[in-house]
């Protein structure tokens, strides 16, 4: 019994000398190794959770929606025990898994992994997200109302959970489209913003202008011209355009080119 509390006891001096930090571990070349403690990343990312209506809310599921989430649309495997350290701040991700994380929840990716201020505060990003909603039950109402046939994907659909969101399945005059809706967000003076996600080129991107309360221009964005004019932001490529001149002008422009208007559902688009 002696011998046992004498070899517990060194055992225990051993382990407090030098005021060895706990959390530090060593590794094979002897050097202490140190869990990346992040608090501010943690509570950003519940934020970016937090405005995005994908979503589940704060212990519904959230941290094995976003496990399932990179797993199921980016092909990367994490542990239930990772998704839990980077949520409450005990680990920080690799700044590859930062950025699929910010592709995720469509938030800026140095925002996500350096902080600072936000483009807009937590109740426009509500708002905005209300809107944009909005838009496509809009296009979607449109081509209903033209004789044609809208659909929404399902949770569960496997083509809409990769690459480019769709918002909406249609036939229109008897073609099939995959279309993405994306609302126009006012720049002044005359010009409008886009964002339009990755994996565009194989969707048909609408883009709907707000101009009055009941008012909207619907433009159609072809990926050549996406290409052409759009800069790379995070998630999204950002594509800026500036309102039809009357006297210059026959519609919506990015440099010399005009975006088509959609004046109707009824034909193809």
């Amino acid at each position: 019994m002696s011998d046992t509390r004498s070899q517990a006891g060194r055992s225990s001096a051993a382990s407090g000398r030098g005021g060895a930090d706990p959390a530090s571990r060593p590794s094979a070349g002897g050097r202490p190794q140190r869990d990346l403690r992040d608090r501010p990343f943690a509570l950003r990312l519940q934020r970016a959770c937090d405005e995005n209506a994908q979503v589940p809310a704060y212990n519904h599921g959230r941290q094995a929606w976003v496990r399932h989430q990179l797993e199921h649309r980016f092909g990367t495997r994490v542990s239930n025990e990772t998704v839990s350290k980077w949520f409450t701040g005990v680990a920080r991700p690799r700044p590859d898994k930062i950025r699929l994380l910010a592709q995720l929840l469509e938030v800026d990716e140095a925002w996500l992994a350096l902080g600072g201020a936000l483009e807009v505060d937590y109740r426009e990003r509500k708002i905005r997200n209300a809107m944009a909603s909005g838009a496509v039950n809009l296009v979607a109402g449109l081509i209903q109302m033209s004789g044609g046939h809208p659909a929404f994907p399902e949770e569960n659909d496997a083509c809409a959970g990769r690459g480019a969101r769709i918002d909406l399945y249609a036939i229109i005059a008897g073609a099939h489209y995959v279309l993405h809706v994306t609302l126009a967000e006012a720049q002044g003076d005359g010009r409008y913003r886009f964002l339009v996600p990755y994996g565009h080129e194989d969707r048909t991107v609408i883009g709907v202008v707000r101009k009055e309360p009941l008012s909207c221009d619907l433009l159609k964005l072809p990926s050549d011209l996406v290409d052409t004019h759009g800069l790379r932001r995070g998630a999204h490529i950002e594509v800026t355009v500036q309102t039809p001149d009357v006297l210059t002008a026959s519609g919506y422009a990015s440099g010399s080119d005009i975006w088509p208007r959609i004046t109707t559902f009824a034909e193809r688009l």
